[in-house]
């Protein structure tokens, strides 16, 4: 009762009507009704920070991941190395599939098993060296290599030739193929086929080449030449007489000089 009594005389003195006050109590519930909504609104944005924080990690793992992740084309091999691995090794071959690199205490190289060509023209090579007089031809020499894919072969090659280019592995291939080549001429009679030659040539330099991993595609193709060249050019009569005079001037200056001839 006093509260109403209140009321009126409050209603004659601010002389506003009774609605306005029910206006103004609808204000103030719809006020906190706003206040509590913004606060629920925090709360959600306080989530969805927590939650694009934790999308932004995932996505950044995932990018870190990919990027390490290496994959073995098949034309290749790839070396892992940086810690101790299998058996014992510090490194590890893979040959087709993909592996995770570690960061920082490991990284990768790849070997090529891609065939490369050797090509050697070789000068003066004996042939039959047990029945005088020497006979020297020339001999060119066709073959292609790569290296192994036999496990135990492409582990050989990973300690021996992972930081060598191509070139480096074919002047490898060729030194060995002229070794042989000059070796099995020396002591082949003078007759034997270069087929024969080649399979002899080709048996000794896998049996060299496998100490490293390399294997030799194919057959080794052998050629001897005629001494005077591929081809039969005739010499124009002028040089040939310009050489003679030449050899004539060495001779006397060698006789002045009293040097020997071999």
């Amino acid at each position: 009762l006093e509260q109403a009594v209140r009321l009126v005389h409050r209603l004659r003195r601010d002389h506003r009507p009774p609605t306005y006050y029910a206006f103004a109590a609808t204000k103030r519930l719809r006020l906190a009704d706003a206040c509590a909504a913004a606060g629920e609104g925090l709360a959600s944005f306080d989530v969805v920070l927590v939650v694009l924080a934790d999308v932004i990690v995932i996505v950044f793992v995932l990018v870190i991941y990919a990027s390490r992740y290496k994959r073995v084309p098949p034309n290749k091999a790839m070396v892992v190395y940086g810690r101790a691995l299998e058996g014992g090794r510090g490194f590890k071959v893979y040959s087709g599939g993909g592996r995770w690199i570690r960061p920082i205490i490991e990284t990768y190289e790849f070997l090529s098993l891609e065939p490369f060509p050797v090509e050697l023209d070789l000068d003066r090579v004996a042939v039959d060296v047990g029945n005088p007089p020497r006979q020297f031809v020339p001999v060119v020499v066709r073959a292609n290599a790569r290296i192994s894919g036999d496990p135990d072969l492409l582990r050989t090659a990973a300690s021996q030739l992972l930081h060598k280019s191509p070139e480096e592995q074919s002047r490898l291939v060729g030194a060995v193929l002229e070794g042989h080549t000059r070796s099995v001429f020396a002591s082949s009679p003078r007759g034997a086929s270069d087929i024969a030659v080649a399979e002899t040539v080709r048996m000794a330099a896998e049996a060299d080449l496998s100490k490293v991993g390399i294997v030799l595609v194919g057959n080794v193709v052998i050629r001897r030449m005629e001494a005077a060249g591929p081809l039969d050019v005739a010499v124009p009569r002028g040089i040939v007489e310009e050489m003679n005079a030449l050899t004539r001037r060495v001779q006397r200056i060698e006789e002045r000089l009293r040097i020997a001839r071999p």
